[in-house]
């Protein structure tokens, strides 16, 4: 698993730090992370760094996730039918995360990263290349949101992530993942939508 040691007298390592700190604390760390640390990065640095670090633990957990839940319903369904409705919504909800990660990291990000070039040469943005973004900005939102959605929906076909009484490792352990990955999800979406979209939506301001 990545993490980013940040420098510095008071330097933490802000990843492991939130995802150790349980539910409870998990906005509140992320709250003293992003206050001490994201607000002071450039652009680059955040989308580098989100690729990096939260997507790359997507695409390896996604894979690592879905293959124990095929195990699981292979070992379970009997006694479990809903294992079959929860390996089909992963299924369908990494198939969707994947793509969106996709375009983030070959369209959007590169676009943003361009008006920023853009703004350093003095070239003026056009205004097709400022419409996307922005519309991009408030798909990221949506997306977030319906993300949301869809972790309460697991949350509610695995009762809160809460192996039942004759759950095998493999089983435990789907749900462990699961959990974590929602914690990571969250501290992705809190990154996207309160750190870096508000610094593309003041460029795009001071571009136009």
């Amino acid at each position: 698993m990545n993490t980013f040691r940040l420098s510095g007298p008071a330097s933490i390592n802000y990843v492991t730090d939130y995802r150790n700190a349980g539910e409870a604390g998990r906005m509140g760390k992320m709250n003293m992370a992003a206050s001490k640390w994201f607000i002071e990065w450039d652009i680059n640095s955040i989308i580098d760094y989100i690729i990096s670090t939260h997507h790359q633990y997507a695409k390896v957990n996604a894979v690592i996730i879905y293959d124990l839940a095929q195990k699981v319903l292979y070992q379970h369904n009997r006694n479990h039918p809903e294992l079959t409705k929860l390996a089909a919504e992963l299924f369908l909800f990494f198939q969707g995360l994947l793509n969106y990660l996709r375009k983030e990291e070959e369209v959007l990000f590169p676009d943003i990263k361009q008006l920023i070039k853009n703004k350093i040469s003095s070239v003026k943005a056009s205004d097709t290349a400022l419409g996307f973004i922005r519309d991009s900005v408030t798909a990221i939102r949506k997306e977030h949101q319906a993300t949301e959605k869809d972790l309460k929906r697991f949350r509610k076909l695995t009762h809160n992530y809460i192996p039942p009484a004759d759950a095998c490792y493999a089983y435990k352990n789907l749900f462990e993942k699961m959990k974590a990955f929602e914690n990571e999800l969250f501290l992705y979406a809190y990154l996207e939508n309160n750190i870096l979209l508000p610094k593309v939506s003041t460029l795009m301001e001071n571009t136009e």
